[in-house]
């Protein structure tokens, strides 16, 4: 008896992923850990990778709240600000991460010399974890009407 087999056109496309921040870490006596601030930040850059740019920031921000900073966070928070199109932010949140771990300056200066490149003449840098709203940026139209 012969296997079946799939045909060679058929394709093997995995479902999306959507990640939802569902709650954040209940106030306790104990100190937060750093293997829990490494889990907010890793699942950040899971939400970024996926496309998930508004989860992505959700994440970063519990993570900066409940833990602090740290090079790791700075990494993410850079690649934030790049796929927003943010290049001087990105720049600077890679400045924060070599200035934190110095050690990674050689991993992470290929994407500091592509946001100095990527930068316009105003140089001006918005914070992608800045403001306590959680709400993606408004709709086009939105933005449009208000003008």
């Amino acid at each position: 008896m012969k296997a079946s087999t799939s045909p060679a056109t058929e394709s093997t496309v995995p479902a999306p992923i959507t990640l939802t921040v569902t709650s954040v870490p209940a106030a306790t006596s104990e100190p937060p850990t750093p293997r829990e601030h490494h889990l907010w930040v890793a699942a950040a850059q899971q939400a970024l990778a996926a496309g998930a740019l508004a989860e992505a920031r959700k994440l970063l921000k519990v993570a900066r709240k409940h833990y602090g900073d740290s090079p790791h966070l700075h990494v993410v928070a850079a690649e934030l600000a790049a796929a927003n199109h943010n290049p001087a932010a990105a720049r600077e949140r890679l400045r924060e991460a070599i200035a934190g771990a110095p050690e990674l300056a050689r991993y992470l200066a290929p994407g500091l010399v592509a946001a100095e490149r990527a930068i316009s003449g105003d140089g001006a840098i918005r914070d992608e974890l800045a403001g306590d709203d959680d709400d993606p940026a408004p709709a086009p139209a939105a933005t449009a009407a208000a003008s």
